[in-house]
C-alpha cells in the first residue's frame, strides 16, 4: 500500500508543471509560503530568499529530468541549474553549471514541496526566518511551512496564478490582497 500511495505522490507532482500543454519553456517564481518571498540566485550563485523584484535571478524553468516526475530547476539570469553544495554542516543552495547530476534533479510534489532526487532531503528556508537574504538550503522532511512553496508562472511584467485574468487597471498586482490570498493558499491548480 505504502509504495502505491508513494507512486501517486509522484505521479501527482510530475502533473504540476505540465498540464494545459508543455509548459518547459515558461518562467515561474518559486515563493516560500510562510513570507511571500522568493528564491533568488545572486551572483555568489547562492540561493537566499528575497523580496520579488522581477529580477532574471529570480525567474526559473523547469525541465524535464532524466526519470519521469523529475525536473531540473534552471535559473533564468544565468542558465545554470540548481543544485546543493554538501558542506560539513549545511546543505546551500546553489546554482551551477548542468551536470546532469541526481543533485540537480527534483522531484515537484503536489504537497508544496520541492524535493531532492539525490537524498530525498526537502529545499527548506534556513531556521524557518521569514528574512529576506536567508539561505535556502536543503533538510530533511520536518512538516514545516518553510519547507512549502509555490510555483508561480510569470507572464508580462508580473507573476500571476494561471487561474487569474490578471490587473484590470494599472494596480500592482503584486501588493493586491486578493493576490496575496491566492498565493499563500496554495500551489497554482493549473500547474
Amino acid at each position: 500500500m505504502n509504495r502505491f500511495l508513494s507512486l501517486l505522490v509522484l505521479l501527482l507532482g510530475a502533473t504540476l508543471i505540465k498540464s494545459d500543454g508543455d509548459r518547459e519553456n515558461e518562467l515561474y517564481t518559486i515563493r516560500g509560503v510562510p513570507s511571500n518571498l522568493v528564491l533568488d540566485a545572486g551572483a555568489s550563485h547562492r540561493v537566499t530568499m528575497q523580496y520579488f523584484s522581477g529580477s532574471k535571478s529570480q525567474l526559473w524553468k523547469f525541465v524535464r529530468g532524466r526519470r519521469a516526475g523529475l525536473y531540473q530547476i534552471v535559473n533564468n539570469s544565468t542558465g545554470s541549474v540548481l543544485d546543493f553544495a554538501p558542506s560539513s554542516s549545511t546543505n546551500y543552495l546553489v546554482t551551477n553549471p548542468n551536470a546532469g547530476t541526481l543533485t540537480q534533479q527534483w522531484f515537484i510534489h503536489a504537497n508544496q514541496r520541492i524535493v531532492n532526487a539525490e537524498n530525498s532531503m526537502n529545499m527548506d528556508v534556513q531556521g524557518a526566518s521569514t528574512q529576506a537574504g536567508t539561505p535556502v538550503i536543503i533538510y530533511r522532511d520536518n512538516g514545516g511551512s518553510n519547507q512549502e512553496f509555490i510555483l508561480q508562472m510569470k507572464q508580462g511584467d508580473y507573476e500571476k496564478d494561471s487561474d487569474e485574468t490578471g490587473p484590470s487597471s494599472g494596480e500592482n498586482p503584486e501588493n493586491s490582497s486578493e493576490n496575496i490570498n491566492k498565493i499563500v493558499k496554495g500551489v497554482d491548480r493549473n500547474m
